[in-house]
């Protein structure tokens, strides 16, 4: 719908929320594309190119502005994802 967010993550970490159009190019290290839910968590394995480490990162839905690129973690020659995955948490409601 005209009201959905659309979540791109990049394989050097960095990530944008964008409105939902008919065409665009997000280029070619593009690793993760889908729509923007509330309810999302993220765990996502990434290698540090300074330290030549790889860490592991868990975060719920990130807090944006439209069209603005945010990192994941910090930008690093040879940094890079190595693995991302999400869950959808279900929503729940009290018991009456």
């Amino acid at each position: 719908s005209e009201y959905d967010k659309i979540l791109l993550i990049n394989k050097d970490g960095a990530y944008k929320i964008i409105n939902v159009i008919d065409k665009i190019f997000a280029g070619h290290d593009l690793i993760w594309v889908n729509k923007l839910r509330d309810s999302q968590v993220f765990n996502v394995i990434y290698r540090d190119g300074s330290k030549g480490m790889s860490y592991v990162k868990r975060f719920k839905t990130p807090k944006f502005i439209l069209d603005k690129e945010y990192r994941l973690f910090s930008k690093r020659k040879n940094s890079f994802i190595q693995f991302i995955q999400t869950i959808s948490r279900p929503t729940t409601r009290p018991l009456t």
